[in-house]
């Protein structure tokens, strides 16, 4: 994927973001393998970065391989959020970490589902077939992926071994949680598999609930501040007990 590439899919998401434009990012390339991405998913082939000290923002890239538009649409995401909701703190930073991955699973379903714009009052069945990095995907394929990864990793014997096993494992469960709230809104035959059973191992129930009920739906101003402090509540206590920090 070329600068060229990047910066017309950037015009193309403020448009289906319905904003004017895009924050200042820097951006880099880097090479990857073909097979690596498939296996590890768009983490390993773009990464937004924010350093809230600087306020720098930075978009990490491929420039190997053909990447889907979703996984930029993601990154872009993440960019969008920290220039909004940590502006230069730390803390909020962090703290936000839950939300953003949330509403950039959000945006990257709503593309790969063939809207137009987040307002788009699409309608669309779990069968669909939809296009991943890893090749041609049903919807139901595509969300139960995401939740059995956050399971596997939630069920592995050194979890969490250190913080970023722990971030990784809480940030694709709220992955999850972001893919699930568009099927709750906007498809036909949505029922959700629910065994929370790996993750109240680690989550108290009550908090674990409060985050479950919550994440469903666009969040307003208000509900991202509940989600972020959920977040500091679920990640804290983890971090002391496991000696992480």
């Amino acid at each position: 994927m070329t600068i060229i590439d990047i910066k017309k899919l950037e015009r193309q998401y403020t448009d289906f973001m319905l904003i004017k434009d895009m924050p200042v990012y820097n951006l880099k390339t880097k090479k990857v393998s073909l097979s690596k991405a498939e296996n590890e998913g768009f983490d390993s082939v773009a990464q937004a970065i924010y350093k809230p000290d600087s306020q720098e923002h930075m978009l990490i890239v491929a420039d190997n391989i053909n990447i889907e538009p979703y996984i930029l649409y993601h990154e872009y995401t993440h960019i969008v959020d920290a220039e909004s909701y940590a502006k230069g703190d730390k803390t909020k930073y962090v703290l936000s970490s839950g939300y953003t991955e949330y509403h950039a699973s959000q945006i990257e379903l709503l593309l790969m589902l063939g809207a137009k714009s987040i307002k788009d009052p699409i309608s669309f069945r779990l069968s669909k077939n939809i296009t991943t990095i890893a090749g041609e995907k049903t919807v139901r394929m595509y969300i139960d992926m995401k939740r059995n990864l956050a399971i596997d990793l939630f069920k592995r014997s050194d979890f969490p071994k250190n913080i970023e096993q722990l971030k990784t494992a809480i940030g694709i469960l709220f992955n999850y949680w972001g893919l699930r709230s568009i099927c709750y809104m906007y498809c036909e035959d949505f029922e959700e598999e629910i065994d929370n059973t790996a993750f109240i191992k680690y989550i108290p129930v009550s908090v674990f609930n409060t985050m479950n009920q919550l994440m469903i739906g666009w969040l307003s101003d208000a509900l991202i501040d509940q989600c972020c402090k959920g977040y500091g509540t679920m990640i804290m206590p983890l971090i002391h007990k496991y000696h992480l920090a």
